[in-house]
């Protein structure tokens, strides 16, 4: 199978370049940039979607509401634009890192075209709990099951913990 990117090249290319551009607004710190990380490989299946995919009983593919290498769903991004619309000068920031023409009228595209501007709204649904960023694989699992997708079932948790910890051997974070 091929990877939409390598995580390393997604790292630096994407989730550093977010937090740097952040950084007058979001402290950028290696957990966080580690946090970013292990969500994108985990909620796109280790980069290699950018939609939600769902099978029927028939092994059909079909599209759930998550979009993006973050798979943001449309309620969450709304939220998140909402937290930043009170936010003045940094909503204005993020929103000039979306395309200019089209995000008026399809917001939520940007999720998919703009790995960047995903990257920002990530951050921005993380760094909006209130809650101190974790460390280590479990402890992510746990943030991101309570913050991010408000998934408490065990199992998929633990599939959080195992890609955390690919991610951390093709990073070279252990």
């Amino acid at each position: 199978r091929v990877l939409i990117v390598d995580l390393q090249d997604f790292y630096h290319n994407v989730v550093v370049k977010a937090c740097e551009a952040l950084t007058d607004y979001i402290p950028n710190s290696l957990p966080r940039r580690q946090l970013l990380t292990k969500i994108a490989y985990h909620e796109s299946a280790r980069l290699n979607h950018i939609r939600q995919a769902l099978y029927d009983n028939r092994g059909n593919r079909l599209y759930g509401p998550a979009l993006g290498i973050f798979q943001i769903e449309p309620i969450g991004h709304q939220g998140a634009l909402e937290w930043l619309d009170r936010r003045g000068e940094l909503f204005l920031f993020i929103r000039g890192f979306a395309s200019q023409h089209a995000y008026e009228y399809d917001r939520d595209a940007e999720l998919i075209t703009n790995m960047v501007y995903s990257a920002m709204i990530a951050s921005v649904i993380v760094y909006a709990a209130p809650e101190k960023l974790p460390v280590g694989n479990e402890a992510c699992a746990k943030y991101w099951a309570r913050h991010y997708r408000r998934r408490l079932e065990q199992s998929a948790q633990e599939q959080f913990v195992a890609h955390g910890q690919v991610a951390d051997d093709l990073m070279g974070w252990n």
